[in-house]
């Protein structure tokens, strides 16, 4: 017994090892697959993480709101494609849909009844109408693109007895066919009966009211009409019927000159009617609106707001970022600037574009506007050569600090400095958007940029009155500017006003003090006296520093035989070479007080300021002397222009100039 015991014990033990084993070989092979799985799911996705995003389209603005209209009219030089744009914040997706490659000119209506007037313009009216909202609509739609356009040719031959066409439209994402345009329901329902019979069409679902919807396919296109249930191709005269009636989404597009249309759309703004000039080069002309030439896709959208009175056709254009920008720089800035100035500004412009795509995006589904409100923004007629280089060159490139999109602002000039972001707009503080000197700004010889105004206390009233400010009963007795906006800005950021009967106000802000004192002033960058006025002005412009033309950190002998702390109101120095000298770009060695030298390395960037008084020419009036034309925030256009054409830096160094050590990054890293 105990040897058969043992046995068995002996038995049972391999068995158990054996059982472990296969466990343990089991849990080996598990966490293999499990490692496999994992490693393929980690590749997978961070290859797809890791894939760059396409380039961005953006859509720009150029009729909306209140100026929008029920026509609109473009010219190109060969036709369009008609398509369908699908808008959305950073995607964005045309499909072309129809070429009407031999009507150049068209215009664009609401779907309703147009007569026409003289100079090709339409204007809604039953009366003479020459395209109406009513159509004779055929039930099914068209799977196919090669089928529905041999149908139409079908259909144009079988009516040519009746003087009608076919006309090839979109309704819900189908392509489908209409017949004739009709300004009332009671003519389209007659013409319907004439078309039957003519094309021997059966009797039936032959109203609105009987039609029945077309049905979808998986595919989401419809039903093909060229084909019955047991896929026999069917003949034009086998497809039904119906009168379809003008929605507030529909779109009709003529050509302008024979009122001939020539596509109908309505998607129920799902997606938009788009037209894209047919052939590279080729752009859309708007000869309503300055015969600004633009390239990309235009968009119309039947826009109604009927509490502000908008009703008519809102005007998209859709194209790559950066050939916005070819429309962007060349208006914002003089294409005959230097090459450097312009490559700044497309950096600037990029940047600006990429922070502010939601800008317009909730109000009306486009991201930027095309004034200065966002960009100004015209289109390609001043895309000269320079421009596309510089646009190209920098292809991309937007400024960024630590890691994160830094956004840019500019304005015409500003003058001797310009303001933090901190004390305009309640914004926030933005590191790259402090207040610096800008003594490189020749401002005295730019537009607009320094300037002076004498104004009544009479005529100062009125002017706060208008803007809100009327507490203030009197004319103004004094106006005292009681800070600046920031340890380096000599913009206005709050000031107090006082009348003859003592009622004072205080304005805080340099938007609002700009704001406050209207057209007046160009910016809130100025001094303002009763009778008379000094103010400070630099003598030369200068070249700039990392310094920013503070104070340098060490003394000098003057030309005068003393030791002097600082640079700060201008010095002829004595210079390696024994001379006596004045360099405003300060590239000059220097003996110091030890008598050590200071190398080329050392920028010597003195601020030649000097003093000076402006007189009111009826002592008892205001005198105003203001430099800059702006907001005063980031960069200067005029003082961009300085810096290359006087001192020749490079599109890095400009840009740092205003915006210290900002770093120059792939906008791609931004989009989300």
């Amino acid at each position: 017994m105990s040897t058969q015991t043992e046995k068995k014990d002996k038995t049972r033990k391999v068995d158990s090892q054996k059982l472990a084993v296969r466990i343990i070989a089991w849990v080996l092979i598990l966490m293999t697959v499990v490692t496999t799985l994992y490693t393929a799911i980690y590749f997978i996705v961070d290859e797809v993480g890791a894939s760059e995003p396409e380039e961005l389209n953006v859509a720009v603005g150029l009729v909306y709101g209140k100026s929008v209209d029920e026509t609109y009219n473009t010219t190109t030089t060969v036709g369009y494609t008609v398509g369908s744009e699908k808008l959305e914040l950073q995607n964005k997706k045309f499909t072309p849909l129809f070429e009407i490659s031999d009507k150049t000119n068209i215009t664009v209506l609401t779907d309703a009844a147009y007569a026409k007037k003289s100079g090709n313009k339409y204007v809604k009216s039953n009366k003479n109408a020459v395209v109406g909202g009513y159509n004779v609509e055929l039930d099914d739609a068209f799977g196919d693109e090669n089928d529905w356009k041999d149908a139409i040719l079908e259909l144009n031959t079988a009516l040519s007895s009746l003087s009608l066409y076919a006309i090839p439209s979109y309704v819900n994402g189908e392509r489908k066919i209409r017949i004739g345009s009709y300004a009332t329901s009671a003519e389209a329902e007659a013409a319907l009966i004439k078309i039957k019979e003519i094309v021997n069409l059966p009797n039936t679902a032959d109203s609105l009211e009987d039609a029945t919807a077309p049905s979808q396919t998986e595919t989401g296109v419809g039903a093909e009409a060229q084909t019955d249930a047991t896929g026999e191709k069917k003949s034009v005269s086998e497809l039904k019927l119906h009168v379809s009636s003008p929605t507030n989404t529909g779109l009709i597009v003529v050509d302008t000159a024979s009122s001939e249309i020539l596509f109908e759309y309505d998607c129920k703004n799902s997606t938009y009617l788009a037209l894209e000039p047919i052939g590279d080069g080729n752009y859309t002309a708007t000869p309503s609106q300055n015969n600004y030439f633009y390239d990309g896709v235009f968009v119309y959208k039947h826009h109604i707001n009927l509490s502000s009175a908008e009703d008519g056709i809102q005007v998209v254009n859709v194209l790559p970022l950066d050939t916005y920008l070819l429309g962007v720089v060349p208006y914002e800035v003089s294409s005959s600037w230097p090459l450097e100035t312009l490559k700044a500004f497309a950096i600037v412009a990029r940047t600006y574009a990429v922070a502010n795509l939601k800008a317009y995006w909730s109000k009306y589904g486009f991201n930027l506007c095309n004034t200065s409100s966002s960009q100004v923004y015209r289109g390609m007629g001043r895309a000269t050569t320079n421009v596309k280089k510089a646009v190209s060159e920098t292809a991309g490139i937007v400024t960024s600090y630590k890691g994160k999109l830094a956004v840019m602002y500019y304005s015409s000039s500003v003058g001797d400095s310009t303001v933090d972001s901190r004390y305009i707009w309640g914004m926030q503080e933005r590191v790259w958007l402090k207040s610096v000197n800008t003594p490189w700004e020749d401002y005295r010889n730019h537009s607009r940029a320094f300037w002076t105004v004498e104004i009544s206390p009479t005529e100062l009233q009125k002017q706060l009155n208008s803007k809100g400010y009327t507490s203030l009963k009197a004319p103004i007795a004094s106006v005292k500017i009681n800070e600046r906006a920031g340890e380096n800005s000599s913009y206005a950021y709050k000031i107090t006003v006082t009348d003859e009967l003592g009622n004072s106000v205080v304005i805080s802000r340099t938007d609002k003090v700009k704001a406050a004192f209207g057209n007046y002033i160009y910016s809130a960058n100025f001094e303002i006296g009763k009778g008379s006025v000094k103010y400070m002005t630099y003598k030369n412009v200068i070249y700039p520093t990392s310094s920013n033309d503070v104070d340098l950190a060490f003394n000098v002998m003057t030309s005068l035989g003393k030791l002097a702390s600082s640079f700060k109101n201008g010095v002829n120095v004595l210079t390696s070479s024994g001379n006596v000298a004045f360099n405003p770009s300060g590239k000059v060695n220097v003996v110091t007080a030890s008598s050590a030298q200071n190398g080329a390395n050392e920028a010597i960037s003195p601020k030649y300021l000097t003093t000076e008084t402006a007189y009111a020419a009826d002592e008892n009036n205001f005198i105003i002397v203001g430099r800059g034309w702006g907001h005063g925030v980031g960069l200067s256009q005029w003082g961009l222009y300085d810096l290359s054409s006087k001192f020749n830096l490079k599109y890095e160094e400009m840009i740092r100039a205003y915006c210290g050590n900002v770093d120059f990054s792939d906008y791609k890293k931004f989009l989300s």
